[in-house]
């Protein structure tokens, strides 16, 4: 029986996994202890975001309050901030690697650690 994948989607995947290794090689070799490709989704909980700002808890970080011109949070959801983006690439460091607890008590490789988002406008995320 004939297989449903023609040759040219067989090509794409394996494109598509070359290029996912890629980033995430270049991401460790970077320095990152973690990176991954991940869908652009607008979550359930993305929706408490608005009412978090009314409530002042951005304090002093200013900027999670700008909006689009639609007076949309640019921050609500990365649809809202980068349209455009179908997948993300999102890379974690942890930085409290030298401390045996962190401030939270928790175990030093469990700490504290930085994630970064950077938004594709390919479909980045069939790259896993």
């Amino acid at each position: 029986m004939p297989s449903a994948e023609s040759p040219r989607d067989n090509k794409d995947l394996h494109e598509a996994t070359r290029i996912s290794e890629f980033i995430k090689q270049s991401a460790v070799e970077a320095g990152f202890d973690l990176a991954a490709i991940a869908p652009v989704l607008d979550f359930p909980e993305l929706s408490y975001f608005p009412d978090w700002i009314a409530a002042g808890h951005a304090g002093e970080m200013k900027y999670l309050e700008s909006r689009d011109d639609a007076g949309n949070l640019r921050r609500a959801s990365l649809k809202t901030a980068f349209p455009w983006a179908r997948s993300v690439i999102v890379c974690a460091m942890n930085y409290n690697t030298s401390a045996i607890l962190a401030k939270d008590g928790f175990p030093a490789t469990l700490g504290a650690a930085k994630i970064i988002t950077t938004p594709c406008s390919v479909d980045c995320a069939k790259w896993k």
